[in-house]
């Protein structure tokens, strides 16, 4: 009977280990992804094309700007986006703090750095990041502020 239990001991060390090695392979594979994502998006702000950061969004999103009420649609997010360009924002730069995965779903904690005209502005951000159908990650709710003050 012991060494059943020792042998039944070690299988589920062996399936513990596995299930965990693969879970930190795939919370990395989804870490390379967001990266990719948010690069992106730091490309479309900064090189003018708003179009490239309003389709890193869902169609059903939450966009929460400071200051303003939240956004539910991509056309409302294109505006803000296209208003921000317009207005001098550019050298974005998103550092991710932290992330987490679990299942369709990651969140994402960091810090912005951006220039609007001559001015620096840094912040924070959390991203909701909801994994499609198709395999694409994309921004289910986005919240920011920044540390300058009013």
């Amino acid at each position: 009977m012991k060494k059943r239990n020792n042998i039944f001991t070690i299988i589920f060390i062996s399936v513990t280990f596995i299930v965990q090695s693969c879970s930190t392979k795939s919370n990395n594979d989804v870490k390379k992804i967001i990266d990719q994502q948010n690069q992106i998006y730091m490309d479309g702000y900064n090189n003018q094309n708003s179009q490239m950061a309003v389709d890193l969004h869902t169609d059903d999103v939450f966009v929460m700007p400071p200051n303003s009420k939240i956004l539910r649609d991509k056309q409302a997010v294109k505006k803000l986006i296209e208003d921000d360009i317009q207005n001098g924002v550019h050298d974005v730069v998103f550092t991710t703090l932290d992330l987490k995965v679990d299942g369709d779903y990651a969140y994402e904690v960091g810090i912005s750095t951006m220039k609007i005209g001559a001015t620096i502005d840094t912040g924070k951000y959390i991203v909701v990041w909801e994994k499609q159908k198709n395999g694409d990650w994309l921004i289910k709710a986005d919240i920011w502020n920044t540390d300058l003050p009013k």
